[in-house]
């Protein structure tokens, strides 16, 4: 009998180049970050690359970790520059994201969306020739091990966020180490709760526009996920009583997380499998099974 292999422990969710865009082959080849540069930290940060990274166009930096401080202002400066190329990451949209609270999610709705840059529907040349911004460490980060992301999409299309595909796009990943003495401010979920601990409903056979519903979401109060709904949208699910989801392959990897009680979200990219999608409402947490078709 074989082993089951080594779950994948990195929970931060996907970023990736969604290929098929318009644009794969331009992307992979020019499109990069060519240097990062980090003054004023514990540790700095000095990338410098000019090799594309190519394939699903994300790139998590091993060989290099930022360490900064409690209540520390750390400058960044970088660029996408690539052999005096005109298509690089000067048309795209970039955001910068760092976890804080040691939760595993990047919340753009709070100061863990650390930089924005670019404007939708035009180039800009400082994204090529050298951009910088301060990284404003807050006085309550959690202490320990977070991450440092930086997502690039083209700027004639909407930005994914932390996770998802990008178009024509690129991201990058980096560790961050925070130290300090200052209590931190808590997380809403720790690692063992990103992993399935349940079991979800076992699916119904329901088939609408390309998503195959498990529950219906017609439970009063209780948690439901559904692409049922009066005007249906492929590729789009629907919640029902939910304060935040998070939605999980099979064997225990985030792949998309959505908050702020949120009524849908698209899927159209995720592949097609089966998923486990943890809905909380209030201190109550339901998983269910969905296949995307």
């Amino acid at each position: 009998t074989g082993s089951l292999p080594e779950p994948d422990t990195d929970l931060y969710g996907k970023t990736y180049l969604n290929l098929e865009s318009e644009g794969v082959e331009t992307a992979q080849k020019y499109r990069y970050v060519s240097s990062l540069v980090t003054t004023g930290a514990t540790e700095n940060l000095n990338y410098t690359s000019n090799t594309p990274v190519g394939g699903d166009n994300y790139l998590r930096v091993t060989d290099q970790k930022l360490k900064v401080e409690q209540g520390q202002k750390v400058t960044v400066k970088f660029a996408g520059r690539v052999n005096g190329s005109d298509d690089g990451l000067k048309w795209c949209l970039g955001k910068a994201y760092v976890d804080w609270n040691l939760d595993y999610v990047f919340d753009a709705s709070t100061d863990e969306l650390v930089m924005e840059v670019g404007t939708l529907n035009a180039g800009t040349d400082s994204i090529a020739t050298g951009c910088t911004f301060i990284l404003n460490v807050p006085e309550d980060a959690a202490v320990g091990t977070s991450r440092f992301r930086m997502v690039f999409s083209d700027a004639w299309f909407t930005h994914p966020g932390p996770t998802g595909g990008t178009a024509k796009g690129f991201s990058i990943d980096f560790d961050v180490e925070v130290t300090g003495s200052n209590p931190g401010r808590e997380p809403e979920k720790t690692y063992a709760d990103y992993r399935d601990q349940g079991v979800a409903d076992e699916p119904d056979g329901l088939d609408v526009s390309g998503i195959e519903d498990v529950v219906n979401g017609n439970g009063n109060g209780v948690s439901s996920v559904s692409s049922l709904y009066p005007t249906v949208a492929t590729d789009v699910i629907y919640f029902n009583n939910v304060d935040k989801a998070w939605i999980y392959t099979v064997d225990g990897q985030l792949v998309k997380y959505v908050n702020n009680n949120p009524e849908s979200v698209n899927v159209s990219d995720l592949s097609s499998a089966m998923y486990v999608v943890k809905m909380q409402k209030g201190n109550v947490v339901r998983s269910q099974k969905m296949f995307k078709k």
